[in-house]
C-alpha cells in the first residue's frame, strides 16, 4: 500500500479506498469518521444513512452520502470528509433546521 501522503497527493481522479485505508486517514486526523460526519452534519434532521462512499478527487477527500429524509425523500450529499462541510447541494432540506426552542 502506497504511503498516505502519496495518496493524498495524487491527481484529480476519483479514488474509493478501501475499509483500512479509511480507518488509516481517520487515524492521522486527515478525515473525520463518518459517524462524526453523519452526526454534525445530520444534527437537527430526522434522518436515516442509505449509503456513504469516501473517495478522493481534486487532492480533497469526500463523502458520498445517500439519505432518507423524514418526508421519505432521498438526496445524495457531497460533503468534505476533512471537516463535514456540506458541498452539494448548498444546504439541507428545509426540516433540518433547528426548532425555536433548540436555537434558544
Amino acid at each position: 500500500m502506497a504511503p498516505l501522503q502519496t495518496l493524498a497527493h495524487e491527481p484529480s481522479y476519483p479514488l474509493e479506498p478501501d475499509h483500512e485505508l479509511a480507518k488509516a486517514l481517520v487515524a492521522s486526523g486527515e478525515i473525520r469518521s463518518l459517524d462524526q460526519t453523519l452526526t454534525e452534519l445530520l444534527r437537527h434532521c430526522d434522518a436515516e444513512l442509505l449509503d456513504a462512499h469516501l473517495y478522493q478527487s481534486d487532492g480533497q477527500w469526500r463523502y458520498d452520502l445517500y439519505i432518507k429524509f423524514r418526508q421519505g425523500i432521498v438526496q445524495s450529499l457531497l460533503v468534505d470528509a476533512s471537516n463535514a462541510a456540506l458541498i452539494s447541494p448548498d444546504k439541507l432540506p428545509g426540516d433540518c433546521l433547528p426548532d425555536e426552542a433548540t436555537a434558544r
